[in-house]
């Protein structure tokens, strides 16, 4: 009987949900209006959605460019779309997102755009939502999400210029102007439920191996469609190509083996690329998930799992990285993390180490900064400790310098024959970058650095920025208690990272690697308290959920070259993001209540 009702309500639900996605769902879904019509109509009558256009963006060295078209009685005619900033006070308000000028040679189309207005609109449209819901008795989850991203659709297509046409995707995401949609229905669902500190309302979810298998495919198949859209192509094929046929030069390793199988099989490049980013992530996901699946995750574990200074970093398409050869740091570290103890027992398993370790270092030295937080970790914690591990990997060290200093003075030549003979061969377009940044030694990086950082303009921008970015990346950490017990470890291993900050341009990056190995440790210390934010925070399980989905999405890392804009542009939220604001009040005043209750007692 009771099986019964629930499916009966199960039923009336989506019943319920269909019922509003057919009467608000694509309100403005056909685009047939042509261009010669446009101009013969009065200005603010047809929204810019209704046009029948199309959109092309080729992607290079990291910049986008991107041209629109309009269908005209069959024929295409390139157009330049442009925002009109309304004005509140002096132009008309329906203008929103309606064509209000057209150039007389109709190739520049003005579009009415006001931030203000449109977020005013989406969140008295939540809201609205939350209410009518409330009043008819059918708020839960299911329907207070649906109805809502269906909404933010909608009022995007229609009010919304950058939603449609802004394609500057390191500063601006369109999916965080629906993303606020589920945060606001998080959140207003989590202060309808009164078991806030309830330790059965707080997130701890076990982790199955199909979970883990949905994760890595969603994770890999973002990387390769920014890997195909060749927004940084030619720099992962010039990296990962780097090649010792032309004499020994750091970095070359892998590359060496990867041109023989090219060359053996005749392999197309492109493609081959998309495999090795599937092959390589897989191999990581496949150590890393031993741990995963090891303990039930916690709120503190997932916002340490999304953060965008870890393993998501390369997702954003500000970080301007797709895929970095510190992946293979990444495999070493969390091999040995997750198999430490078979390592000091078994050869098996040491022999396996030494390979990825070995595999890393010559494939690209920034795996070493990987290696000296392991031998921290082995000379600092009980019971890990390892003689053996810390000799061979030492030797190992020892003799990747010893053959670098040896070659040094080639690099050079060997760098210019790579770009005239390699590159120019198996690319249709490179700049070579890779070959310049190759034939520089340290002396010539500091300068470069010391010219475009520290006696530049952008100097202040900058520290601001990273140390930004900075105490962002510490946050997970400091309220769950943890960095205080674990301080000398952070310290360590950030004054290892200092000569990097010095040398070179790529701090985003260096905060990257930095946070990830601080965010592995934490993960597999088993020290980490990750009941001390429901016993200290009024949280449950849904308000969790809305903070996981802010902090892990509205802000990314660049990899480098911060300038004023850059700066301005810190996080993906406006000072028009009223939605965002709204809930972030909301779950301030809910989680601290007990404080102040536990105050007011004291005082009184």
């Amino acid at each position: 009987m009771k099986l019964r009702v629930e499916t009966n309500k199960i039923i009336k639900n989506i019943f319920f949900l269909f019922i509003i996605s057919v009467s608000i769902v694509n309100i403005s879904v056909y685009k047939s209006i042509p261009l010669s019509e446009l101009g013969k109509q009065e200005n603010c009558v047809d929204y810019i959605y209704q046009l029948d256009y199309s959109k092309v963006t080729n992607a290079s060295s990291s910049q986008f460019v991107t041209s629109y078209s309009i269908d005209d009685l069959g024929e295409k005619k390139e157009v330049i779309v442009k925002p009109y900033y309304l004005n509140l006070f002096k132009d008309d308000l329906r203008c929103l997102g309606k064509v209000v000028e057209i150039s007389q040679d109709s190739k520049e189309i003005l579009v009415g755009a006001s931030q203000f207005q449109f977020q005013l609109y989406k969140v008295i449209s939540y809201i609205i939502n939350f209410l009518i819901l409330f009043k008819i008795k059918k708020l839960n989850l299911v329907n207070l999400v649906f109805l809502n991203l269906v909404t933010s659709l909608n009022i995007n297509l229609l009010f919304n210029y950058d939603f449609l046409f802004t394609t500057d995707y390191k500063y601006f995401s369109r999916y965080i102007e629906i993303l606020d949609s589920l945060v606001i229905s998080f959140v207003l669902i989590g202060i309808t439920k009164k078991r806030f500190q309830s330790s059965q309302n707080t997130l701890n979810i076990k982790v199955s191996n199909n979970l883990i298998s949905i994760i890595f495919g969603i994770y890999v198949l973002r990387i390769i469609q920014i890997y195909i859209s060749r927004f940084q192509y030619e720099a992962v094929v010039e990296e990962w190509l780097i090649n010792y046929n032309y004499g020994f030069i750091r970095r070359g390793l892998i590359g060496t083996g990867l041109v023989k199988f090219i060359e053996q099989l005749n392999v197309n490049v492109y493609y081959l690329f998309i495999f090795l980013i599937f092959f390589f992530n897989f191999l990581f996901f496949q150590i890393f998930k031993k741990k995963l699946k090891s303990n039930n995750l916690s709120f503190i574990d997932f916002l340490l799992l999304l953060s965008p200074l870890f393993i998501n970093y390369n997702l954003f398409w500000k970080s301007t990285i797709t895929f970095p050869k510190e992946l293979l740091g990444f495999i070493f570290f969390v091999y040995y993390l997750t198999y430490q103890s078979k390592i000091r027992a078994d050869a098996r398993y040491l022999i396996c180490f030494i390979f990825l370790l070995n595999v890393g270092i010559y494939s690209h030295e920034i795996n070493l900064w990987f290696l000296m937080s392991i031998l921290l970790i082995i000379l600092t914690e009980k019971g890990t400790r390892d003689y053996r591990l810390i000799t061979i990997s030492l030797l190992s060290v020892i003799t990747f310098i010893s053959i670098y200093l040896f070659n040094i003075s080639k690099y050079a030549i060997t760098a210019k024959n790579l770009c005239d003979n390699f590159y120019s061969q198996i690319l249709d377009i490179s700049t070579c970058y890779k070959s310049s940044i190759l034939s520089t030694g340290l002396a010539e990086n500091i300068e470069y650095a010391s010219i475009n950082i520290f006696q530049s303009n952008n100097y202040k921008y900058y520290l601001m920025t990273y140390i930004f970015y900075f105490f962002i990346g510490l946050f997970p950490l400091i309220i769950n208690n943890w960095l205080s017990e674990n301080k000398y470890f952070l310290i360590i291993t950030f004054l290892f990272f200092i000569p990097l900050f010095y040398t070179t341009l790529d701090w985003g990056r260096w905060l990257h690697i930095y946070f990830s190995i601080i965010y592995f440790y934490f993960l597999y210390s088993g020290s980490q308290n990750n009941t001390t934010t429901s016993k200290i925070f009024n949280l449950n399980k849904y308000t969790e959920v809305a903070i996981l989905l802010i902090y892990s999405t509205y802000w990314s890392v660049p990899q480098c070259c911060v300038t004023e804009y850059t700066f301005r542009n810190l996080t993906y939220v406006s000072k028009y993001s009223f939605t965002l604001f709204i809930s972030l009040l909301i779950i301030f005043v809910h989680a601290l209540s007990p404080r102040f209750k536990q105050f007011n007692k004291i005082s009184n």
